[in-house]
């Protein structure tokens, strides 16, 4: 055959290459055409996977949540009531009053509800420790009483409380949590009586005045659990001679120092008391009752015992064992009689002894704690009986 008719014959080689070629081709046409539909899309659906993240998240919303959105959408009127719905309830006030304070335990017992308050309240503001707060209760407990309001007491403070007594009869908020209360509406100074508002008494403003009238009532509320009874009795036995069968007259002696040695000289521009006060405030009792213990109870049992261990008919509470607020606490309401230095401690001590007071002759002392009871007065020169 001619050469030259051969070469118009396509050999295999020639058919293989024109079949890779079309297959290149149409790969090529396919990546176009998918890269244009692919944009086409995009430009309609900028994300379309947001659909199904926004049913996501729907779903993640909480029921409340999701019923608010619809109602808004749907009922301009309801819309309208729901903002105007008061922003904060009485479980806001209690955690605004408990800020300071630790976080009260997550209390399982039933808490009897209370209808929402019609008119005003009174409560207080927690501050300080356990004599802090016996005031704070008495405070909120009295002016409740004179103003015929109704009284509420921080959860903070009665569950501190509670770890003392049994059968506290104000409530907390938590009988109210759900009620919505205005701050807009509350004060904090106290008015004459017959208040609308709700009062709120500033951090430490404890009402002497206001709860000496109504002491003998407010002391009921304050019944110690039966094993601080129990604690106590067994201290007394503890402390005094085996082999004594003498009648004892036990006189409570509260010493308070620590931090309060510098609070005196800070608040009230005094020195704190010296040995010699609690010298004669013994000395008073020694020449009135017969057999006397002094029980002395103190944050710094080893100053209390080196300055009057070696006394015999003193006795150092705490010196060898550690004892805790509540317990020091009752083993004062133990005793017959007290001797208490300053401090609202040592204050609620002798009020729930009852029986006579020796306190020191300072301003510390409130002037209507001085005329609770049958009170003397004793400085380091004179003596003064009220």
């Amino acid at each position: 055959m001619d050469s030259s008719v051969k070469s118009l014959i396509p050999d295999k080689a020639s058919k293989e290459r024109s079949k890779q070629c079309c297959s290149k081709n149409f790969i090529f046409l396919l990546v176009v055409v998918f890269c244009f539909l692919s944009t086409l899309v995009y430009i309609v659906f900028p994300d379309p996977f947001e659909f199904k993240a926004g049913a996501f998240l729907l779903q993640s919303t909480p029921p409340d949540a999701i019923r608010i959105s619809e109602t808004l959408k749907t009922s301009p009127t309801q819309h309208s009531a729901i903002e105007n719905r008061p922003k904060y309830t009485f479980a806001d006030l209690d955690k605004f009053l408990c800020a300071k304070q630790s976080e009260p335990p997550n209390n399982t017992r039933t808490v009897l509800k209370k209808p929402c308050p019609t008119r005003g309240i009174i409560t207080a503001i927690a501050g300080g420790r356990t004599g802090n707060q016996m005031w704070e209760y008495a405070s909120i407990w009295a002016l409740g009483k004179k103003l015929g309001l109704e009284p509420f007491v921080p959860t903070c403070i009665k569950w501190k409380l509670e770890v003392m007594f049994d059968n506290l009869l104000l409530p907390t908020f938590r009988a109210i949590a759900h009620c919505p209360f205005d701050f807009n509406s509350s004060v904090s100074t106290v008015g004459n009586g017959n208040n609308e508002k709700s009062i709120i008494l500033p951090r430490f403003n404890f009402r002497f005045s206001d709860a000496m009238p109504w002491m003998e009532q407010i002391l009921k509320e304050f019944n110690f659990r039966k094993e601080l009874k129990d604690k106590a009795q067994q201290t007394l036995h503890e402390l005094l001679p085996k082999s004594s069968t003498l009648k004892y007259t036990f006189i409570a002696v509260h010493v308070r120092r620590t931090d309060y040695i510098k609070y005196v000289q800070r608040r009230f521009n005094q020195r704190p008391v010296t040995d010699n006060f609690f010298r004669k405030a013994m000395a008073y009792y020694r020449e009135r009752f017969f057999n006397c213990a002094f029980i002395y109870i103190s944050d710094d049992p080893n100053w209390c015992f080196n300055q009057f261990g070696n006394i015999t008919d003193v006795y150092v509470a705490s010196y060898h064992r550690y004892s805790s607020m509540e317990e020091d606490l009752a083993l004062m309401e133990a005793c017959n009689h007290s001797i208490i230095d300053y401090g609202t401690f040592g204050e609620w001590g002798s009020f729930l002894a009852g029986g006579h007071t020796v306190a020191s002759n300072t301003q510390v002392i409130n002037e209507a704690t001085r005329k609770w009871g049958h009170w003397t007065l004793i400085d380091d020169v004179n003596t003064l009986t009220i």
